[in-house]
């Protein structure tokens, strides 16, 4: 997730965060993730939703590609969640991977 921070204290982010979390702590699964989502819920003209091409994640391509500009124009950044760069479920995410964790800067 990309902040812009001088935003976010002018929008007063930490006054939302506290009492989202004793509101929802026994509801959440995610912890922050969570909290994140519930304050661009209550104020979704503060958050800027990029295009699946800068978070192509593998629940995007499982059974079917469901992010078609990917496809054309390539992708920008993967999200290897849940454990996808280091196991076999996803070949393509895991080459990746491992190109660049064996690439010499």
């Amino acid at each position: 997730m990309l902040m812009n921070l001088t935003r976010l204290r002018k929008f007063g982010w930490e006054d939302y965060v506290v009492p989202i979390y004793k509101h929802y702590k026994l509801a959440i699964t995610w912890g922050d993730q969570d909290i994140i989502n519930i304050i661009f819920h209550y104020h979704p003209d503060k958050l800027y939703v990029y295009g699946c091409e800068y978070n192509l994640r593998p629940d995007h391509c499982m059974y079917m590609s469901v992010c078609k500009v990917a496809e054309k124009r390539g992708v920008y950044v993967l999200h290897g969640n849940r454990g996808t760069f280091h196991s076999d479920k996803q070949p393509a995410f895991r080459a990746v991977y491992k190109a660049w964790d064996e690439f010499q800067l």
